[in-house]
């Protein structure tokens, strides 16, 4: 029984062509990328990320990106509920159990280093298995097909969702 998967698309403009069959995007935060910050891009209006480049584009072209689904919900819970847990899982060891083994050291400060102690190992665990991830097409942008550039009314609606523009 075969699933078709529901792909997220958007519309990007390619910068630059890159080795690997890789393009350069940049394109206007959506109202739902814009709170994201995945990226680690500090404007709110303009993103700039890799895509894999199936369509064929070149310098300049307007291409729509397309990112899966459940690859999208599973690269969130990655890089948030993962550290999260490991969060909530030292905070939880350091309070209840190592506490006991420690007598007289301070309950709130034990569990909160092992709470950061758990944050860490997290992140190198993600940071570990980032190969696993990083050239895969479930948790990559993929650049479609091309794309006709967007309208004014496009451009003007991305920028109201943003809050860089008051309705009128």
């Amino acid at each position: 029984m075969d699933k078709e998967v529901e792909n997220m698309a958007e519309k990007g403009q390619v910068t630059q062509i890159k080795p690997n069959n890789k393009a350069v995007i940049r394109m206007l935060r959506t109202e739902a990328c814009a709170k994201c910050r995945v990226c680690m891009t500090f404007s709110s209006k303009e993103m700039v990320l890799e895509a894999a480049n199936e369509c064929g584009a070149d310098v300049g072209d307007w291409v729509e990106l397309e990112l899966q689904q459940d690859g999208f919900f599973n690269a969130v819970m990655i890089m948030y509920a993962f550290p999260c847990a490991g969060l909530l899982l030292g905070v939880l060891l350091g309070y209840f159990g190592l506490y006991n083994v420690i007598p007289g050291f301070n309950r709130e400060l034990l569990s909160f280093i092992c709470g950061l102690i758990g944050i860490f190992i997290c992140h190198l665990v993600i940071k570990k298995n980032n190969y696993r991830w990083e050239n895969n097409k479930k948790y990559t942008p993929i650049a479609a097909r091309f794309a006709a550039p967007p309208t004014e009314e496009e451009l003007e609606y991305q920028l109201i969702a943003n809050g860089e523009k008051k309705a009128e």
